[in-house]
């Protein structure tokens, strides 16, 4: 069985949408952590979701997520790709917190109430989410 890759841009999207999209996306099976080789969970990028051990296409993984991403936003881009033989240069998991919110933009962060803006939110003009 092979793992099956996921990744979604919601164009109307703000971290409230994002975090719905995770909550959605972890109901529905996937994950956004992945395990190397040398067995350290390490993250994947944004937005980005494993289904780990499956025996679908990526055709019918593609029609599982639809329905979830177009709840979010109707026309957000996803591409999903399978298969078994996957590199990356990602950074490891480390607590639950972390799990949470690494990998997440700062804005999103402040706009979920975790804390305040940050250098990189004054620096690109991102307050309470807003771009």
């Amino acid at each position: 069985m092979a793992d099956a890759y996921a990744r979604i841009e919601l164009h109307g999207g703000n971290a409230l949408a994002y975090a719905a999209l995770h909550e959605d996306m972890a109901a529905a099976g996937f994950s956004r952590t992945i395990v190397s080789e040398d067995g350290v969970q390490r993250h994947l990028p944004t937005a980005t979701y494993v289904l780990r051990g499956h025996a679908r296409t990526a055709q019918q993984v593609l029609r599982l997520i639809l329905p979830i991403a177009d709840a979010i936003d109707p026309g957000g881009d996803v591409l999903v790709f399978s298969g078994s033989d996957v590199a990356f240069r990602l950074r490891p998991v480390q607590n639950a917190l972390a799990s949470a919110t690494l990998g997440t933009p700062p804005n999103v962060l402040s706009e979920l109430g975790l804390g305040a803006p940050s250098p990189w939110d004054r620096r690109y003009g991102v307050l309470g989410g807003l771009r």
